[in-house]
């Protein structure tokens, strides 16, 4: 895949633009090589790279566990591409097990580009927001991706699985999952 989150980025614009979506709900400005977010691209219509948090939600898929199916390693080459299985290479999605919301590879194959910069966890009792991140994408600030990848061990290869990167570094481990926030429709009048 060695897709870069600037790549990333500009792909999920020229999804919006495939599909129609009008240019105003678009959730990055491209200026030549500066790329930006958009303020309130959380409740854009377009594409764009999921937040952390909707990576591991839909990773989860409502599991409490450390994998979708549980916690056991045996089970994990019938869902995901690591080290074991891989033959150290990617494999076309689709190819093994989805987990309980229907996406396939979302344990392994390659990590997924996440929206936000690299924070680090709360401590202690603590709780993290879901909040919108800065709308500068600064070149040397790392940015997070998601779920482990074809060369990884099968221990990070689980729904926790985070790792940081700047956002030019392009690497075949590093892949897309485009997102997108749908309007709610207003209720019907009785």
């Amino acid at each position: 895949m060695s897709i870069d989150w600037y790549r990333g980025a500009t792909h999920c614009n020229w999804l919006s633009e495939q599909e129609g979506i009008a240019t105003e709900q678009w959730c990055y400005e491209i200026m030549g090589n500066e790329i930006k977010l958009k303020a309130n691209y959380p409740s854009l219509g377009g594409y764009r790279l999921p937040t952390e948090a909707e990576m591991e939600y839909a990773t989860r898929s409502g599991a409490s566990t450390s994998r979708y199916y549980g916690e056991m390693d045996d089970l994990l080459p019938k869902y995901a591409w690591f080290i074991k299985d891989s033959d150290e290479k990617t494999w076309p999605v689709g190819s093994l097990k989805p987990n309980e919301f229907g996406l396939f590879d979302a344990l392994g194959n390659v990590f997924t580009w996440c929206q936000e910069p690299s924070v680090g966890y709360p401590q202690g009792d603590a709780i993290s927001e879901d909040a919108e991140a800065a709308l500068e994408v600064l070149t040397t600030a790392g940015r997070q991706l998601r779920g482990g990848s074809f060369l990884y061990r099968a221990s990070p290869v689980r729904s926790a699985s985070r790792l940081s990167n700047v956002p030019a570094n392009r690497k075949f481990i590093y892949g897309v999952r485009p997102a997108r926030t749908f309007p709610i429709a207003p209720p019907l009048a009785p």
